[in-house]
């Protein structure tokens, strides 16, 4: 379909939406614009259009597709949700969310999921428009400032602590011995501006935006993440690996090795690796010289 005049894509993935009102935060000086996603964009002219595409523009939708090609009025598409429950129940995670969150709130916390597999994104105000036409473990389809308000108010530390220790034991119990742990931040420009562990730092944009830092422990064998850490963003936080490598530890979780992005690859970290013997796989801040590095550590080792 042709991409109305007055839609915007996305650089971030290639969505297509429509601005519906703009709004201005003054005090913390950036715009928070009501949006409508309307599809994806396959080039700059074209895109594949959603639902709400032909609610707004029936007469393009019609125009540009035969009486046979035309969306039906009801169109849920069940194969991600399928596949979710499948997954959910197979591998014990959903009967985990259930126990610790209680039945509503973990088919909230498979709907968000869902989303962001299908999307790629876990923009809430795009939630809706989203998924109106995907079978979802919910009810209904929630909106916006729902959805926000329960993943900042509903959900509990401690019940996020019992879900972590729930999971990671049910991982042990399926086999688990081995774990590398993997070091990253989420320095994409994300729009977290209002989370209380977001610093400004150095995005990939090269500007200076919104980041979050975390680590996963994944295993050895299938790359299946266990457990997790998030911490405030922009920070090297050495002391957050240790406690994770004795809280692993402390399991009879072997840590096999670690994954360090080049923007954590501090003196601190490197001396903890150093300390535990660890083997590790860091990404170099400046690849002129990385061949060297390598017959260095490779002599070594």
């Amino acid at each position: 379909m042709p991409i109305p005049e007055n839609a915007y894509i996305s650089n971030s993935d290639a969505r297509v939406y429509i601005v519906d009102e703009k709004k201005y935060n003054a005090e913390k000086h950036y715009n928070n614009d009501k949006r409508t996603v309307i599809g994806k964009a396959v080039s700059k002219l074209e895109m594949y259009p959603n639902s709400e595409y032909r609610f707004r523009y029936p007469n393009i939708f019609n125009e540009n597709c035969t009486e046979g090609d035309k969306m039906p009025a009801i169109n849920i598409i069940i194969g991600p949700y399928v596949t979710m429950l499948a997954i959910g129940h197979n591998i014990g995670v959903y009967e985990i969310l259930i126990n610790t969150f209680g039945p509503q709130f973990a088919n909230t916390i498979m709907d968000y999921a869902l989303y962001s597999i299908v999307e790629h994104s876990d923009i809430t105000k795009d939630f809706k428009p989203t998924m109106a036409n995907y079978l979802l473990f919910s009810e209904e389809t929630f909106g916006d400032t729902w959805l926000s308000g329960f993943l900042k108010n509903k959900i509990t530390e401690y019940q996020v602590s019992n879900f972590k220790n729930a999971w990671v034991n049910k991982c042990i119990e399926n086999g688990l011995k081995d774990v590398w742990l993997c070091i990253d931040g989420s320095n994409d420009d994300c729009d977290a501006k209002e989370v209380n562990l977001s610093e400004l730092g150095h995005s990939k944009s090269g500007t200076s935006g919104s980041i979050v830092s975390y680590m996963w422990s994944v295993n050895s064998k299938d790359g299946t993440p266990h457990t997790y850490e998030v911490y405030r963003g922009g920070r090297v936080d050495s002391k957050t690996i240790r406690s994770l490598i004795m809280y692993l530890n402390s399991l009879g979780v072997t840590i096999k090795g670690i994954i360090l992005d080049r923007g954590f690859s501090d003196e601190k970290t490197i001396n903890l690796i150093r300390e535990f013997e660890y083997p590790y796989v860091i990404m170099l801040k400046n690849n002129i010289y990385a061949h060297i590095e390598m017959i260095k550590y490779m002599e070594k080792n």
